[in-house]
């Protein structure tokens, strides 16, 4: 059973890992930068980041943050990007153990 938590400083080479991990050699540059990036982006608050992890290893990343819609000022929400979950764990779901 994973552990899912809120992700912490000490977090970001093992959220890059696992995103490079999830996404392959050509998408997975990309796209643990942008998983990187947006946990300092003022521009993404609030942000929602949780990892799951089993016996200290990272299994996945998930990131909500904050989007606008440009001209509409009363108009915000939330997205889900990026969501990584490494190769060896795909299909297998997760199940929450202890607290987060």
């Amino acid at each position: 059973m994973a552990l899912i938590r809120t992700s912490n400083g000490h977090d970001e080479a093992a959220i890059r890992a696992a995103h490079l991990a999830a996404f392959g050699p050509q998408e997975g540059p990309a796209v643990s930068q942008l998983a990187v990036d947006l946990l300092t982006d003022p521009s993404a608050r609030p942000l929602l980041s949780l990892v799951a992890q089993e016996q200290g290893e990272m299994l996945g990343n998930v990131i909500f943050s904050a989007v606008t819609v440009s001209g509409h000022a009363q108009a915000s929400g939330s997205i889900l990007c990026p969501l990584a979950v490494i190769p060896a764990r795909h299909g297998q779901g997760m199940q929450r153990s202890g607290a987060a």
